[in-house]
């Protein structure tokens, strides 16, 4: 059963990998990434032949690996500056919320770790959602991920794919798409 979720960035996932930055005992990985991020660094897959027994040693039970790229569109303009861009699709999402329904049959407690390059906007995206998705509290979630930004085109099209509808989750922006955390105020009312 998944207890928490944390959003980071590919450099925190690499410090993990080399054992300098711990994790929780029990723990499942989506990796997101590109070719290539904005300045031309390359930025291929952490999850990898030779990362994966790694991986499995730290205490990593299960990875998703995803390529797509922090875009909205992908207009002529972005295919002709970048050929190699992908938008997330709704195969992305299928297989995160496949993943997702895998994680629930976990009757042990464990972390989802999500990351991107930047540990902000796509892994962010599906962070929130996934927190959603598993009912959990959403303040806890946005406490211990307080930088993340979720790529609105991501969040809705995971929440379309799932049949989630804005209506029916409580931390659901429509109208900017985004995730909004309720926060309680000390005379018990909802302040937002």
């Amino acid at each position: 059963m998944i207890k928490a979720i944390a959003v980071i960035s590919r450099a925190a996932i690499q410090r993990i990998i080399r054992g300098s930055q711990k994790v929780t005992p029990r723990w499942h990985l989506i990796s997101i990434h590109t070719d290539r991020d904005n300045e031309g660094a390359r930025c291929g897959p952490i999850v990898t032949p030779e990362s994966e027994p790694v991986l499995k040693a730290i205490g990593c039970q299960s990875t998703l690996s995803l390529r797509f790229w922090d875009i909205s569109k992908l207009d002529d303009e972005v295919k002709e500056k970048y050929p190699s861009a992908i938008l997330f699709n709704d195969d992305h999402a299928t297989q995160v919320i496949d993943y997702l329904d895998g994680l629930k049959k976990e009757e042990e407690d464990s972390m989802l770790v999500v990351h991107c390059f930047a540990g902000i906007s796509r892994s962010g995206a599906i962070g929130g959602f996934a927190c959603d998705y598993f009912g959990m509290d959403y303040l806890p979630f946005a406490e211990s991920n307080p930088c993340i930004m979720p790529n609105a085109h991501i969040s809705g099209m995971l929440r379309r794919v799932a049949g989630m509808t804005p209506s029916d989750r409580k931390h659901w922006d429509d109208e900017n798409g985004i995730f909004i955390p309720k926060f309680t105020n000390t005379e018990g009312g909802e302040d937002a």
